[in-house]
C-alpha cells in the first residue's frame, strides 16, 4: 500500500489519506494504493484506466484525465464555473481513440481545486 500526498499536513494532524490506509490495512486490503493530490494530473503510473469518476467541478476537461482513460472506457465529471450551474458530462473513448461527449445533467459540486496551477481558471 502507498500513501502519497502533495503537500506535508500541519502538525498534530493527519490527512483523510492516512486515515483511510490504516483503515483499509486493518481490514486486510493489500492491493490498494492511496494517494492524496489535486488530481487534475490523474496517475499515470497506473494508466490506462477502465474508468474515472471526478467527484469535484473542473472548469474545462482536464486532458491528462482524457490521456490516462482506456479506449472503450468512460470519464465522468462534472464541467462548469466554481460554485455555479455545472454539467454532469460523460466522456467516452472509443475504440480508435476518438471521443463521445453526453451531458447528463445539470449539477453542483465543490470546485475541483489546482487547476490555477496548471493554467486552467
Amino acid at each position: 500500500m502507498t500513501v502519497c500526498w502533495k503537500s506535508a499536513p500541519a502538525p498534530g494532524t493527519r490527512r483523510p489519506s492516512c486515515q483511510s490506509a490504516a483503515r483499509l490495512a486493518r481490514l486486510g486490503y493489500t492491493n490498494i494504493e492511496i494517494r492524496h493530490s489535486d488530481g487534475y494530473a490523474g496517475w499515470p503510473e497506473f494508466a490506462p484506466y477502465d474508468g474515472i469518476l471526478v467527484t469535484a467541478a473542473a472548469p474545462a476537461m482536464p486532458p491528462p484525465l482524457i490521456e490516462q482513460l482506456k479506449e472503450g472506457c468512460r470519464l465522468v465529471i462534472p464541467i462548469g464555473p466554481r460554485y455555479g450551474r455545472q454539467e454532469l458530462v460523460v466522456i467516452e473513448k472509443r475504440l480508435d481513440g476518438s471521443l463521445s461527449k453526453t451531458d447528463v445533467l445539470g449539477v453542483v459540486f465543490v470546485p475541483f481545486v489546482g487547476c490555477g496551477e496548471h493554467g486552467i481558471s
